[in-house]
């Protein structure tokens, strides 16, 4: 299930930030990513949100829930800043078909909740060198601040696309799985906010063809419901 958000063209971008509420969560072994945001910062593609099952290609283990931050373009490892906790991924053979990128991901235990996810842009003294975009996350339970970590996106002051979408997706099924074996779930998403400004919700909600029609979306009191009942 995915979301178009509509938010204002052509401003630069400084920073962006989102909240998801998780009402009914998917469980370790679902294999589902709740991207919070992808969108486009210039002309490189990103996306930040929480996934059911990490896994750590360095040890060769599932982490468990945690959180992952993208961006496409190239995969240079020395354009990541991992938490204290994570990891830096770029292309491998574990990932063949993601092209060029790299990620930062570390372990964080996520269930109902609310958490809001908030990209800050930090410019380098050399304009031309681009800027660090940084991504911390708050845990509504916790009452706390998360580190996610960092990435080097190359323009500094680049604009922010204004059609990013949010979306729901289970990335795997067991080998003779089916729609039986999807997860049932609801998330809640509220406003994004786009350099301290509020942006209402008044996109549009989009089911990829090939999908079976077990996922929906529903304007609800400011916020988008998206329910996935197998």
């Amino acid at each position: 299930m995915d979301y178009r958000h509509v938010l204002p063209d052509g401003q630069a971008f400084r920073s962006v930030a989102i909240e998801v509420e998780v009402v009914r969560p998917p469980q370790p072994g679902d294999h589902v990513y709740i991207a919070a945001l992808w969108g486009t910062i210039g002309a490189q593609n990103f996306y930040v949100g929480l996934q059911t099952d990490l896994h750590d290609g360095r040890k060769r283990v599932n982490r468990g829930e945690g959180v992952i931050f993208s961006r496409w373009g190239n995969g240079a490892a020395a354009d990541a800043r991992p938490p204290a906790d994570g990891w830096v991924v770029v292309p491998n053979v574990n990932t063949a078909d993601e092209g060029a990128f790299v990620s930062v991901r570390r372990p964080m235990a996520w269930d109902r909740g609310r958490y809001l996810f908030q990209l800050q842009a930090r410019p380098l003294a050399a304009p031309e060198a681009g800027m660090w975009v940084d991504l911390l996350i708050y845990d509504d339970a916790q009452k706390a601040w998360i580190d996610g970590g960092g990435l080097r996106f190359d323009a500094a002051g680049a604009t922010f696309r204004p059609r990013p979408v949010s979306f729901v997706e289970v990335y795997s099924l067991p080998p003779e799985g089916g729609q039986d074996d999807i997860p049932p779930m609801e998330i809640l998403l509220h406003g994004p906010v786009l350099n301290g400004t509020l942006s209402p919700l008044g996109g549009k909600p989009s089911v990829p063809s090939d999908v079976p029609p077990i996922a929906r979306a529903e304007a609800l009191d400011g916020s988008v419901r998206i329910v996935v009942e197998p």
